[in-house]
């Protein structure tokens, strides 16, 4: 899912960065307003995981300390 064509997909692996970056729970809300807008809009859940599976491989490839992002990205 390339995030240059998907909105969605670029603004959800900003969010998640966001979040892993300071662990604050403002970061962690708009990850959840995001999610709740995207359903409203008619995204389906299978959409949102497969965005959240790809931002989540694109965040742990950039990281030499991939297991404690992967820890930290379970709460988003």
């Amino acid at each position: 899912m390339a995030t240059e064509t998907n909105p969605l997909a670029a603004r959800y692996l900003e969010l998640l960065r966001a979040y892993l970056k300071d662990g604050s729970e403002g970061a962690l809300n708009r990850g959840y307003e995001l999610g709740r807008a995207a359903l409203v809009d008619g995204r389906g859940a299978l959409e949102l995981a497969a965005v959240h599976h790809d931002a989540l491989r694109r965040v742990l490839a950039e990281r030499p300390d991939a297991g404690a992002w992967l820890k930290g990205a379970e709460a988003f």
